[in-house]
């Protein structure tokens, strides 16, 4: 029996892919629907965010996104240096694959996340994202 189209190009996909469009998180290795590369809030709403934790390594931020005095990433006003794009149109992290765990730990359709969404006049999202994530 053939395949159908969907499946083969499930097939031909990155498994790394698949988990993080399972997860609706960004992916630097494919396209996907996640609305956090349509937002961007959470990476502009603080100058004193996000923090590194004890536990993150900082081998993938480059030395100039680090503000070392007061241990968290560079910002610029109030908005992340790492991050790309306009808010609420198109965004990406410049470091994404070593973003520090507090970024990690950020989730669509959470409180914060739509605090921070209301606060540069997008729309609330689902908790479903959420759920994804969490395995519900």
């Amino acid at each position: 029996m053939p395949a159908s189209r969907a499946f083969r190009r499930y097939l031909n996909t990155p498994p790394d892919t698949w988990i993080l469009q399972a997860l609706a998180l960004p992916s630097t290795s494919a396209p996907h629907t996640s609305p956090c590369t349509r937002c961007g809030a959470c990476c502009a709403y603080s100058d004193t965010w996000p923090e590194f934790g004890e536990e993150d390594e900082l081998d993938g931020i480059p030395e100039h996104m680090c503000d070392s005095d007061h241990g968290r990433m560079k910002c610029d006003g109030d908005r992340c240096v790492a991050l790309v794009g306009g808010i609420g149109q198109s965004v990406r992290c410049a470091v994404y694959e070593g973003r520090p765990n507090v970024c990690r730990e950020f989730l669509p359709g959470t409180t914060a996340c739509n605090q921070v969404r209301r606060y540069f006049g997008l729309h609330e999202i689902a908790a479903a994202h959420v759920a994804l994530r969490e395995g519900a």
